[in-house]
């Protein structure tokens, strides 16, 4: 609810290049089948990665964004795409009451 600095401040980044800058180029790339709800074996065959490998970049990525799993990554791209973010995630900096 406006309060991306304080998430950001505790390690937590808000926004979207926030959340990408903290990853590799290949857990981007992961991160982006993720968000599409791609399971490890999935992204395994498009990276052309083994399975086991597809999990731990899955686990890298989990720990550096603080996300618990892979249904919440999924959610938050569903409601950017269907323009239902919070505004605590939306990048506009609308103007709260706090």
């Amino acid at each position: 609810i406006g309060d991306d600095d304080v998430a950001e401040a505790i390690g937590h980044p808000i926004s979207q290049a926030a959340v990408t800058a903290a990853l590799t180029t290949r857990e981007r790339e992961v991160y982006a089948l993720l968000r599409q709800g791609l399971t490890n074996r999935e992204i395994a065959t498009l990276l052309f990665i083994t399975e086991g490998t597809a999990k731990r970049h899955v686990q890298h990525i989990f720990d550096k964004l603080g996300v618990r799993s892979r249904k919440a990554i999924v959610m938050q791209a569903v409601l950017e795409r269907s323009g239902q973010a919070t505004s605590a995630i939306d990048e506009t900096g609308a103007d709260s009451d706090s």
